[in-house]
């Protein structure tokens, strides 16, 4: 009988083990190391940057972002003076982390609350990136700015919605969970 209460708690407990479910729609499952990155075509980044954006499906500038919305970056590992061209290839996933920053509206006046928490934050989500054909090549960084109370980080659907066919996100096989 003591046997019974000590291994059906224990037998209860196993069957509530969560593994981490592969629903792409979802902010809580992130593309896991040893997905590939494919580049369909050529980029270029612009002297004196070390990246380039992409959204809604393709390469914008800086000032042509809009923040609020997924985008991603993909960054090299050097800035240059001239112009960098990244070939199309495919860029292995060594790690992916995530992040907040929290933005402070500095700003004073009648219409802004100052001290009453943060204006927004940065959800960022970033996979660390190898290639042998193009070792320069670093880090893709999605994210938007989001209100701290109701926005999350990106779901793998949106990170492919801002890349479009810039750049293709391959999940590795399951094992059948």
């Amino acid at each position: 009988m003591v046997r019974l209460l000590i291994v059906l708690p224990l037998v209860i407990l196993g069957a509530c083990s969560l593994t981490p479910a592969r629903d792409e729609a979802s902010p809580f499952y992130v593309p896991p190391a040893g997905s590939r990155l494919i580049l369909n075509q050529t980029l270029t980044i612009p002297p004196e940057n070390v990246g380039v954006f992409i959204q809604g499906g393709r390469a914008v500038g800086n000032r042509e972002v809009d923040q609020y919305l997924p985008h991603c970056r993909l960054e090299l590992r050097d800035r240059r003076e001239a112009a960098q061209t990244v070939n199309p290839d495919e860029f292995r996933v060594e790690r992916v982390r995530r992040d907040v920053q929290v933005v402070s509206n500095t700003r004073t006046g009648p219409l802004v609350q100052v001290g009453h928490g943060p204006s927004f934050f940065i959800y960022r989500t970033l996979l660390d990136l190898s290639s042998a054909q193009q070792p320069q090549v670093r880090t893709l960084v999605c994210q938007h700015w989001g209100h701290p109370a109701l926005d999350d980080h990106l779901s793998i659907r949106n990170m492919r919605q801002a890349l479009g066919e810039v750049m293709s996100l391959e999940l590795p096989a399951t094992d059948g969970r």
